[in-house]
């Protein structure tokens, strides 16, 4: 499915570049990629507000309806613990998004590659037209700085990539943490679906805190941005993407540590 979809994005963006155009062809085709990249990012943003809401919506009925139908008293009966009953419950609950998420990920997979893409046109392009400013007597030192500044930019794609791609399986391993413990504690469907919209709506406000505080902190540090090449800048924003997707990966590892021990200690309680 991702090469499908990253076939098809390369496919109209090379169709969408005017072939007899006689001025800088490669940064036609880099302007057009960064619209289908901005594309692209939208749409993950909208697919992973929709994967929270249907990993936990989707999960809410996992406990509770074993609890009123009485399934709960024949599961007691087997020989399986309660971990292993919990670590069951949890990934079946991951099974049934796993779909959603492999489309996730299949976009940030075609996003990385196009950004990857656009970054060696833009060298390419700087080559082929130096700025005004070119003084050909440094074009050697001129190139080497550029390469240096290439090799920065794609370690930092790579790196801000690897987390990019990883964090959707972890925020359906939260999501479907938090689903459970609310199925194991509250039975009602009503009050369990109020009551995971408001944890929904509050994870997401915790995640814009931690958004701005690290906006804040990293923008405290690049008063150098300013007076740098554009290169600098692309580097220093990877970077900032990179600490934000690894936060992300935090919050959704100890929401899914938290649940599920709320999960363990109700059916401790359960079985008094």
């Amino acid at each position: 499915m991702g090469i499908i979809l990253l076939v098809t994005l390369v496919v109209i963006t090379l169709f969408s570049i005017n072939p007899f155009a006689r001025w800088r062809p490669l940064s036609q085709f880099a302007e057009v990629s960064i619209a289908v990249i901005a594309l692209l990012f939208l749409l993950s943003f909208l697919l992973s507000a929709g994967l929270d809401i249907l990993s936990v919506s989707r999960t809410l009925p996992s406990i509770s309806t074993d609890i009123r139908t009485g399934r709960w008293e024949l599961i007691r009966l087997t020989p399986l613990r309660e971990g292993q009953i919990i670590r069951a419950k949890h990934a079946a609950a991951q099974l049934r998004h796993w779909g959603l998420t492999l489309a996730l990920i299949s976009i940030r997979g075609a996003l990385v590659v196009l950004l990857l893409l656009v970054t060696v046109l833009a060298f390419a392009d700087s080559l082929n037209f130096p700025p005004i400013y070119y003084d050909r007597d440094e074009g050697g030192v001129r190139y080497v700085i550029e390469f240096i500044f290439l090799l920065f930019q794609l370690a930092g794609i790579f790196a801000f990539g690897s987390v990019f791609l990883i964090e959707p399986i972890w925020r359906v391993r939260g999501m479907t943490a938090l689903g459970l413990a609310i199925s194991a504690r509250v039975y009602d469907g009503g009050m369990a679906t109020l009551i995971s919209a408001a944890a929904i709506l509050a994870l997401w406000v915790t995640q814009l805190v931690i958004l701005f505080g690290i906006f804040s902190i990293m923008v405290s540090f690049s008063f150098f941005v300013l007076y740098s090449p554009v290169a600098s800048g692309f580097i220093y924003f990877l970077i900032f993407a990179t600490v934000v997707c690894l936060a992300q990966i935090g919050v959704f590892y100890l929401l899914q540590t938290w649940a599920l021990r709320r999960v363990a200690w109700q059916f401790v309680r359960l079985n008094q």
